[in-house]
């Protein structure tokens, strides 16, 4: 998991900023995401 999500959220919304996350990057590989 991506250290920027490793914030305190509700576990529900970590697991759909993860899911976005990973479309995003699936759909815009020109971006550089900070790891």
């Amino acid at each position: 998991m991506r250290t920027f999500i490793a914030i305190n959220l509700d576990p529900e919304i970590k697991k759909a900023l993860s899911l976005l996350i990973e479309e995003l990057d699936k759909g815009h590989k020109n971006i550089k995401w900070v790891r």
